[in-house]
């Protein structure tokens, strides 16, 4: 009997380490994706997409920001970082501001937005999304449905004259302009015109995770103790009841 309740109580503290760990992490990864969500409402309603930047990229730079009848293009220069090297990206966010039409499912085959980028002296393509493999089998557009727009943020490996080209669901150019982009070796310690991403301590604080992993926590944590003290019961019970 003492070596059951030994071995039950051993279970018993390393699945409750285990319901901690795993409530965390599912806490802190819906967390995350909720601050995502709650930034891209507030950049829609604002139109201000600077803190939903701030909160993926380790700099940016606003180069533009143009609206028209039924759209609104906010163009940045982005840093972003894969594991240590970092990245230049070329990124332009639409916004409708109209009605408009757009893919309502993720897989939509007949969606045609995209962007096409240009080398604006030797007209040789740079990025387009009709070529990308990650765009196969994803509707641009459907990025309004979820977000309220969309975005793209293709990587550029060399300076220079560009033009842009943007498509609409139809396939139809909504907007065409020439821009000169220069790479950034990005340097921390001086970003130059550049804003810094949130730091690891600003986004601790927008998260707020304490505030919401504490409350599930405590009910996982419950609910296991209810569950495991009346298992542990029982079974002390049947192997007593076993005995004689």
């Amino acid at each position: 009997m003492k070596k059951f309740m030994v071995f039950y109580i051993a279970f018993s503290i390393i699945f409750l380490v285990m319901i901690y760990f795993f409530t965390l992490v599912q806490e802190t990864n819906k967390r995350t994706l909720d601050v995502f969500y709650e930034l891209a409402d507030e950049a829609v309603v604002m139109g201000d997409f600077d803190p939903f930047i701030k909160y993926q990229s380790i700099a940016f730079e606003q180069i533009d920001e143009v609206y028209t009848q039924f759209y609104g293009f906010h163009v940045y220069h982005v840093i972003a970082q894969l594991d240590d090297q970092y990245l230049n990206q070329f990124s332009v966010f639409v916004i409708p501001i109209s009605d408009i039409s757009y893919a309502t499912e993720l897989e939509d085959p007949i969606d045609l937005t995209g962007i096409t980028i240009t080398d604006s002296l030797t007209d040789q393509l740079i990025y387009s999304t009709e070529t990308d493999s990650d765009y196969d089998k994803y509707a641009v557009s459907y990025g309004i449905e979820k977000l309220g727009f969309y975005y793209y943020a293709p990587e550029l490996e060399e300076s220079g004259s560009i033009d842009i080209v943007l498509d609409d669901y139809s396939g139809n150019p909504i907007f065409s302009k020439t821009y000169d982009f220069t790479l950034v070796e990005f340097d921390p310690e001086n970003v130059g015109s550049f804003t810094l991403g949130y730091s690891q301590a600003e986004i601790e604080e927008l998260m707020d995770l304490s505030s919401y992993t504490q409350p599930a926590l405590i009910q996982n944590i419950t609910i296991f103790v209810i569950i495991d003290i009346s298992m542990g019961g029982l079974l002390n019970f049947f192997l007593k009841k076993k005995k004689l």
